[in-house]
C-alpha cells in the first residue's frame, strides 16, 4: 500500500487533504505542520523511504516549492505532489523546475487526486528500480552538510573547518568533497590557501534564478587536494546581497552534486547563516576551554532554539585549542553544556599552525592536530575508523625474526651482499650440500652447528642444519638504530658539559664580584681604625693591619698625610697567576684629634 507524509500549516486543509488521499486508497504515516519536522523524519536513520509526499502551499517556514526542491535531494526516488489553491501556468512551470510530479487542485477531487497518486507512485517505484541499492556507506555519507559555528570570534573557526575538509578530501579522494566560506564579514579560506580570489560566491547572485552546475563549476575552486571551495565575498559589504533564496539555491546544488558539503559560517549569524543552520545534517559549534567561550555556545545554541532552524539532534560541540595547562578540562566542559560534547578534541598547535598560516600552506601543520581533525571527524562519521587492515604491519624480519623460505628480501641475503653467490642457498634448498671451501677455517674458530668439510669423521649435516648454518647478519637497521642512540647520548652529554661549564664561568664571576666588595668594606674599616688611633697619638699603620684579616692585611698599604690616613687595599682573585691584575681599592678617613 502507497504511503504519504503530509506537510500542511493549516489543520483544516491538512484535515481535507488527509481525507481525499485516505479515499484514494493511500496509508497516511504522519501530518506535520513546519518544513523542519518533515526533514527531521527524514533524517532520522533506519527509515524506510516514503512512496509519496504530499506539500501544501502555506508551508512553513520553507515556502512549497523550497521545500520540494530540497525533498528532491534528500529523497530523489520519492514522489512529491504540490497542493495549490486554483493553480496558474507559474505554478506548472515551478513544479516542474523544482522536481514535483504534479499540481493538485484545492480543494481535492477523488478522481483527480487518485490519477495523480497512481501516476507518481509508478514513476518512483520505477525511479527505485532502475537505481542500484546504494551501499550503508554511501548512505551515510553522500549528500550530508556540514556547518561549523563559532561560539564567538577566536575559537578558530575557519581554520578549523578548511582543514577538517582538507582531512576528508585526503581520505576520501574519489568522493567530491566541497567547501563554503559563508562567514560573509570575514572570509578568510582565500588567505590560509593561497589562492587569489578571482572568483567568489556573489559571481552567482547575477544568475541566482537560474542557477545550473555549469555555474558553480565555473565559481567553484580545486585545490591540489582535490577540494572544490566556494570563497566568500572580496568585499565585506557584498555579504548583505547574499539573500535566504540565494543561498539555499547555492547549498542545495552543491548538496545535490556533492557528497560532503563543509560550510563556515563564522561567528555572526546572518540570513545565509541561518539557512545553512536550517539545511545541515550537523552543525558543530567550535569552543575553546574558557568560561566566556562556553557561554557563548549557551547563547547560541538558545537563539537557534528560539529561531527553530536547527534539526534535533543535528548539533555537536567540539572543543578546540584544548592544552594540558587549560584551566577547565573536557569533562568540566561536558557538564556545563547542554549539547552533545565530542570526545575528540583540537589539542592546540601554536608552532604548526602558525607555520600553517603565515606560509599559507595547510600541509604544515602537525601531524598531532591533523590527527586531531581525524578523530573529529570519525566520530562525526563523516570518515571512517582505521581498520586493522590500515595499521602498518611488523617487518617480515624483526628482531629475531626467521628468514621466510623463498625471500629475496636484501636483508636475507648473505654478507657477501647482493653480488654473492645463491649456490649455497639454493643447493641448502634443495637438499645438497654447499661446496667444500678452499680452506677449512681455523680449529675453534667454526660455529655449533656449521657444515663440517669433506673427509672430516664428524656426520653430514643434514640439509635442515644446512640452512640453520646460513643464517641472516644482523640487520643493519639495528647498527643504524644503536648509531642514531649513541650519537643522540653523545649530544646530550655535550650539552650537558656546555651548560656546566657556562654554570661555572658565571659562578667564578659572581664569587669574585663578592671579593671586590668585600675589600672595599674592609678597606673602609681599616681606614678608621687607622684615623682613629692617630686622633689618640697611636701608631695608624699598626691599627689598620691588626683591624684586616691576613689575606687582605699582606697587599696593605696605608700612608698619612695630615690629618687623613688612606689604606690601599689589592682584592684577591680565584687565579694566583692573575693577581697582577687584581684590583686596588682604595679608602680614607679623616683624623679628628681629641682635646687633651
Amino acid at each position: 500500500m502507497t504511503t504519504a507524509l503530509i506537510v500542511s500549516a493549516d489543520e483544516q486543509r491538512a484535515w481535507q487533504i488527509r481525507e481525499a488521499l485516505s479515499a484514494a486508497d493511500v496509508e497516511i504515516g504522519q501530518v506535520f505542520a513546519t518544513s523542519h519536522a518533515l526533514l527531521h523524519r527524514l533524517a532520522q536513520p533506519g527509515e524506510a523511504p516514503v512512496d509519496l509526499l504530499v506539500i501544501d502551499e502555506n508551508s512553513t517556514p520553507m515556502n512549497q516549492w523550497d521545500l520540494i526542491r530540497e525533498l528532491g535531494v534528500r529523497q530523489p526516488t520519492s514522489a512529491v505532489l504540490a497542493v495549490v489553491t486554483e493553480p496558474q501556468p507559474e505554478d506548472y512551470t515551478a513544479a516542474l523546475s523544482n522536481g514535483a510530479r504534479g499540481v493538485v487542485r484545492f480543494p481535492l477531487s477523488y478522481e483527480e487526486i487518485a490519477s495523480l497518486v497512481e501516476s507518481a507512485v509508478g514513476w518512483s517505484a520505477v525511479l527505485r528500480d532502475a537505481v542500484a541499492t546504494p551501499t550503508e556507506d554511501t548512505i551515510d555519507r553522500g549528500g550530508k552538510i556540514l556547518v561549523t559555528a563559532g561560539a564567538k570570534g577566536g575559537t578558530g573557526t575557519t581554520t578549523l573547518a578548511l582543514h577538517m575538509a582538507l582531512r576528508a578530501a585526503a581520505h576520501r579522494p574519489n568522493d567530491r568533497i566541497v567547501f563554503v566560506d559563508l562567514d560573509l564579514q570575514k572570509p578568510d579560506a582565500s588567505v590560509l590557501l593561497d589562492v587569489p580570489q578571482n572568483r567568489n560566491l556573489t559571481d552567482l547572485l547575477g544568475v541566482i534564478e537560474e542557477l545550473t552546475p555549469r555555474h558553480l563549476d565555473d565559481v567553484l575552486f580545486r585545490h591540489p587536494s582535490g577540494l572544490r571551495v566556494l570563497f566568500g565575498p572580496e568585499h565585506g559589504e557584498d555579504g548583505e546581497r547574499v539573500t535566504e533564496f540565494a543561498a539555499r539555491q547555492m547549498l542545495s546544488m552543491l548538496a545535490a552534486r556533492a557528497d560532503l558539503v563543509v560550510v563556515d559560517i563564522g561567528s555572526v549569524i546572518g540570513e545565509a547563516g541561518a539557512t545553512a543552520l536550517e539545511m545541515a545534517h550537523t552543525i558543530l559549534s567550535v569552543s575553546t576551554l574558557d568560561v566566556l567561550s562556553l557561554r557563548g555556545v549557551h547563547r547560541q545554541t538558545e537563539l537557534w532554539d528560539r529561531l527553530n532552524i536547527q534539526t534535533e539532534g543535528s548539533v555537536r560541540i567540539v572543543l578546540n585549542k584544548v592544552t594540558k595547562n587549560s584551566d577547565l578540562s573536557p569533562s568540566a566542559a561536558k557538564r556545563i553544556l547542554n549539547y552533545p560534547l565530542l570526545e575528540a578534541v583540537a589539542h592546540e598547535d601554536t608552532k604548526g599552525l602558525e607555520a600553517a598560516v603565515n606560509r599559507r600552506d595547510a600541509e604544515l601543520a602537525s601531524p598531532v592536530w591533523k590527527q586531531d581533525l581525524d578523530a573529529i571527524l570519525q566520530e562525526l562519521g563523516i570518515i571512517a575508523p582505521p581498520s586493522i587492515h590500515d595499521k602498518p604491519q611488523r617487518p617480515r624480519f624483526g628482531r629475531g625474526g626467521k628468514k621466510k623460505k623463498g625471500s629475496d628480501s636484501p636483508e636475507a641475503l648473505p654478507p657477501g651482499g647482493q653480488n654473492s653467490s645463491p649456490a649455497p642457498a639454493a643447493q641448502a634448498d634443495h637438499g645438497q650440500l654447499p661446496p667444500r671451501p678452499e680452506q677449512p677455517p681455523a680449529v675453534g674458530s667454526q660455529p655449533t652447528g656449521a657444515l663440517q668439510p669433506a673427509g672430516a669423521s664428524a656426520p653430514v649435516a643434514s640439509a635442515d642444519n644446512a640452512e640453520a648454518s646460513l643464517k641472516r647478519p644482523r640487520s643493519r637497521s639495528r647498527f643504524r638504530r644503536a648509531g642514531k642512540a649513541g650519537s643522540e647520548h653523545g649530544a646530550v652529554s655535550i650539552e650537558a658539559l656546555g651548560i656546566a661549564t657556562l654554570f661555572g664561568v658565571c659562578a667564578a664571576i659572581a664569587f669574585q664580584m663578592l671579593l671586590v666588595g668585600v675589600t672595599f668594606v674592609l678597606a673602609s674599616h681599616a681606614a678608621d681604625e687607622g684615623a682613629r688611633a692617630a686622633a689618640v697619638g697611636d701608631n695608624a699603620t699598626a691599627a689598620a693591619v691588626s683591624a684586616t684579616p691576613g689575606a687582605w692585611a699582606d697587599d696593605m698599604t696605608v700612608s698619612q698625610a695630615g690629618d687623613r690616613v688612606t689604606v690601599r687595599m689589592k682584592a684577591p682573585t680565584l687565579i694566583p697567576k692573575t693577581s697582577d691584575f687584581a684590583l686596588t681599592i682604595p679608602a680614607s678617613a679623616g683624623v679628628v684629634k681629641e682635646p687633651s
